[in-house]
């Protein structure tokens, strides 16, 4: 139990580098602090662009604590030792039946436990017992609901960041991001996620929500992609800063003799279930393939290595892969589909869950990706084989990244700064 107790303690907190600072040393700094959270989702993608924020903010002052859902990923990605990074409120929601394709925010709310009063109670009673010990001028919410409906009624700047799947457009009546789909779930879910949510926040002696829109009602939305990708569509009162990329140890594309042969560049992991089809299919044709399968091991790959096909568990550097390559096979994670159009890649994508099926369906619909849900061999080789006799056609299709080369890390840093301090809004 000591271990539940000591998660909000605010007499210490736990920066990247395991130090713990005493409450009174940061209470006697004057310097406006910002908290960002992250609560849902896989990924490094969303402690990416946490950490993107939170450098920028760094540079103009701030002090900066970042709520994390899984600390060991966060040390991977942060490794800054002015960034405290401390635990986000743990979820411990009820088993029950759940949307298998989800169309709106109220079906992913209702997904992680919105209709769990007591354990949603707890969650923003832990987010409120963080913000209280943090004091914060600003929050910072990537896929962080909780927090979000923590800060409700209070004169915190709130601003979103994210992909656009858990950042909803709130002007947008029902918040919808695809299709409605058969699914044996109570018609009335979306009632029944703001009913308890608002009696987690009157037990909290917060004020309650007339819809589910004003939860993400925020200052300021920022989205990690491009408009074409957005899973809500355009909005015009959105900012798009475009994909960011993510600090890590990369290993760089080693240049190879086989300069004739087609180059696929391909991330996908083992547990999914096209895994195994697209590298045998990728493995028959003539081609030249670097892949990015995190975790692999010898015996899952051995069948497809050859000349010309390399197979690593460490990531490479992005921008060398994508100048490498012709071809991009991965599952349609936001930020590798948003940089592939940018550098004009045809992609071939493998969606793994709805946020991907939706960023593939984005994709397709405005001819800058093929998306299969197959695991048939030979139906995968004959989608690559076209593909790759139409890189020209894909190439025009992607010229979007013409509208899109001001998308610079310098730029986006400056946009960033732009939108939550020179404007001297959070001061």
């Amino acid at each position: 139990m000591a271990d539940k107790v000591d998660l909000y303690d605010s007499s210490a907190l736990v920066l990247s580098g395991g130090i713990e600072m005493d409450k009174s040393e940061t209470s006697r700094a004057q310097k406006p602090t910002a908290l960002l959270g992250w609560e849902w989702g896989e990924g490094l993608g969303h402690l990416n662009n946490l950490n993107f924020v939170a450098e920028t903010l760094l540079e103009e002052g701030f002090e900066i604590a970042i709520a994390v859902r899984n600390k060991k990923a966060a040390w991977t990605v942060i490794n800054n030792p002015l960034i405290k990074i401390i635990q986000a409120p743990p979820w411990s929601r009820r088993e029950r039946a759940k949307f298998l394709q989800p169309h709106d925010i109220a079906g992913i709310l209702y997904n992680i436990g919105f209709t769990d009063l007591n354990c949603l109670q707890r969650c923003i009673s832990g987010w409120k017992a963080i913000i209280d010990s943090h004091n914060p001028s600003l929050i910072v919410s990537e896929f962080a609901p909780g927090l979000l409906a923590a800060s409700v009624g209070s004169s915190i700047k709130r601003v979103s960041i994210g992909s656009s799947f858990a950042e909803p457009d709130p002007n947008k009546t029902l918040m919808e991001f695809r299709e409605r789909y058969p699914d044996p779930i109570p018609k009335d879910y979306q009632l029944s996620v703001l009913d308890n949510l608002n009696r987690a926040l009157a037990r909290l002696g917060s004020p309650t929500l007339e819809t589910l829109n004003e939860l993400f009602l925020t200052d300021q939305t920022i989205i990690t992609s491009i408009p074409e990708l957005d899973a809500y569509g355009y909005r015009l009162n959105a900012h798009y800063l475009g994909p960011i990329n993510g600090i890590q140890s990369c290993r760089g594309i080693e240049k190879t003799d086989r300069n004739s042969a087609p180059r696929i560049f391909v991330y996908l992991k083992t547990e999914s279930v096209f895994f195994d089809t697209a590298m045998d299919a990728l493995s028959s044709l003539d081609i030249e393939v670097i892949a990015f399968v995190p975790g692999v091991k010898h015996h899952q790959v051995q069948n497809y290595l050859r000349p010309g096909f390399t197979v690593s568990d460490s990531p490479f550097v992005i921008e060398e892969a994508l100048a490498w390559c012709d071809l991009v096979v991965h599952h349609g994670g936001n930020s590798l589909t948003g940089q592939s159009v940018l550098a004009g890649r045809a992609q071939l994508l493998f969606p793994n869950h709805h946020e991907q099926q939706v960023t593939a369906d984005r994709a397709e619909a405005s001819g800058m990706a093929v998306h299969l849900n197959s695991q048939d061999v030979d139906r995968v080789k004959s989608v690559l084989r076209n593909l790759l006799n139409a890189i020209g056609q894909f190439q025009s299709n992607t010229q979007n990244n013409i509208n899109y080369m001001h998308m610079t890390s310098e730029w986006q840093r400056n946009t960033v700064k732009n939108l939550l301090i020179d404007s001297g809004y959070y001061y």
